[in-house]
């Protein structure tokens, strides 16, 4: 605030300018999370069709 003040800028455009770019670094951040987090869950659903689990409770026969 202070340096966008000494530019020349008042509090009232660094507060919302500030504000904007905050609200924009958000979004991007819940974007970009919500993609990892579909594909960290996409990497393990394949690795457990790929990769079951015996079941080791059933006699063999």
């Amino acid at each position: 605030m202070i340096v966008g003040i000494a530019a020349g800028n008042s509090s009232q455009t660094v507060i919302l300018r500030a504000t904007l770019i905050m609200i924009v670094c958000w979004v991007i951040g819940r974007s970009v999370g919500a993609i990892a987090q579909w594909a960290i869950l996409d990497h393990v659903n394949r690795y457990k069709q790929q990769h079951p689990i015996p079941d080791d409770s059933l006699p063999d026969t």
